[in-house]
């Protein structure tokens, strides 16, 4: 995939109802807690009949069991919308892109925080909720660190290349993050609308 992106990051249009999502986001944060160390609420699910609290967790990181032994096909499974966000600014902004995003989540990076180098099985979808511009994604490989803004552009991000996380602020970054396919369609989509965050 990496031979059609000239970098890991691309800015998206704005999402038109992007304070609206704010909103939601933050009203959802009120109404379901982050827990379990995850720092992560689901809102797609495998069954769209499950109206349950479990719901809110069941695609966050700890609970995918077989990760590693299934890797390409784990994230897709998490396709529907939790019927309890039906009507909201988060199903808009899924519905958005004429192309479908999976295991959608809303995620709590702390102060003074960073992950671990990983890569991911799929590229992901960013839009940031809260942010501040010491807040960075890191490709140490390629020496690459950039902040995506919270203006209302959503973000291709390749995350299928070894990749962090950091939070150097005093403050929450909140973004709400999505898993995407590089289909044909995906690819094309990215570079047509996409904007190179930076230039080298």
């Amino acid at each position: 995939m990496q031979e059609y992106f000239k970098r890991p990051i691309y800015k998206l249009p704005v999402f038109n109802n992007f304070q609206k999502l704010v909103d939601d986001c933050n009203q959802l944060i009120k109404e379901v807690p982050f827990k379990n160390g995850l720092n992560q609420i689901s809102l797609q699910l495998k069954d769209p009949s499950d109206d349950s609290d479990k719901g809110w967790y069941e695609s966050t990181g700890g609970q995918i069991v077989n990760k590693q032994m299934f890797p390409s096909v784990f994230e897709d499974v998490y396709s529907h919308l939790n019927p309890k966000l039906k009507g909201t600014a988060i199903e808009e902004w899924l519905n958005s892109f004429g192309f479908s995003l999976f295991r959608a989540r809303l995620m709590l990076m702390y102060p003074r925080t960073c992950y671990s180098i990983h890569k991911d099985p799929y590229p992901r979808i960013h839009i940031p909720i809260i942010t501040n511009m010491w807040c960075m994604m890191c490709y140490p490989e390629s020496k690459i660190m950039e902040h995506m803004p919270a203006t209302g552009n959503s973000y291709f991000v390749n995350t299928t290349i070894p990749h962090t996380m950091m939070n150097a602020s005093t403050l929450n970054r909140i973004h709400l993050v999505a898993v995407v396919k590089p289909t044909k369609d995906v690819i094309n989509y990215v570079l047509d609308n996409g904007v190179l965050q930076t230039q080298d």
